[in-house]
Formats: structure tokens, sequence, C-alpha cells
């Protein structure tokens, strides 16, 4: 009797273990699709409440192509406020990144160039090449 209870407890446990995985999965899945078009918005100098639109299109789309996932696609957080905590968070995680970058650097030079496109909203590019200490030679 208590070994058939102790096979009937680890099935139950394997279960429950298995769901919360799962779940686990599609929960990072869609915070990686957020910051994903988050990033896609900002690249293309977007404002921050075209996510709800994003996510709309996604949707339908889903409900078209896939019926039976469009629900993943429900799950996306893209309203203005996450799409602009999300770019404010990859912004400081690239300064970050360039700050730990630079410390390594004997020399180095910045390029900063402003053009206006065709809609007159104002493009910032900066360029950065630097040399360290074994003159590997670095771009970006």
């Amino acid at each position: 009797m208590r070994i058939s209870m102790l096979k009937e407890l680890t099935v139950n446990l394997t279960q429950q273990q298995a769901f919360f995985t799962k779940s686990q999965k599609v929960n990072v899945a869609s915070i990686t699709a957020s910051y994903e078009l988050s990033r896609l918005i900002a690249m293309h100098g977007k404002s921050y409440t075209e996510g709800d639109f994003v996510k709309q299109c996604l949707i339908k789309t889903a409900e078209v192509l896939c019926p039976e996932k469009a629900h993943l696609f429900k799950n996306i957080p893209l309203t203005r406020n996450t799409a602009a905590e999300r770019i404010d968070e990859m912004s400081s995680d690239l300064k970050q990144q360039l700050k730990a970058e630079l410390l390594r650097f004997e020399q180095f030079s910045i390029a900063i160039s402003k053009t206006v496109d065709i809609t007159g909203i104002a493009q910032l590019a900066v360029f950065i090449r630097a040399c360290d200490n074994k003159f590997n030679i670095y771009q970006d």
C-alpha cells in the first residue's frame, strides 16, 4: 500500500512540476518577445503607443494563421508604459556595456553625426573607434 501511494504521489509531483515549467517557458517567451518588439519600435523611431497596435496586428494574424496559438500573443506585454520601460532598460544596459568596454581601451575616438529624416525627426548617430593595449581595433 505504501509503494502504490508513493508511486501515485510521485506521478502527481511530476505532473505539477511539468505544469509550472511549461508556464514559465511561456512567460519567458512572452517577455522576450516584448523586449524584441520594444527594440524594433525604438530602432524605427516610433511612438511607444505603437506597441498596442503591433500587439493587435499580431493577435489578428495569429487568429487567422494559427487560432489555437492566438492566446500566446495576448500574453505579450506591450502597453505604452511597458514599451517605455523596456526601451529604458535596454538603453541603460547598452550604456553599462559601453562603459565597461571603454575601461579596457588605451585610446579611442568618438564621432557624432546628426541628420534629419524625411519626416523631420532628428536622428543621432554615434561612432566609436578604439584600440586596446594589444593594438586590436574595435569599431561600433
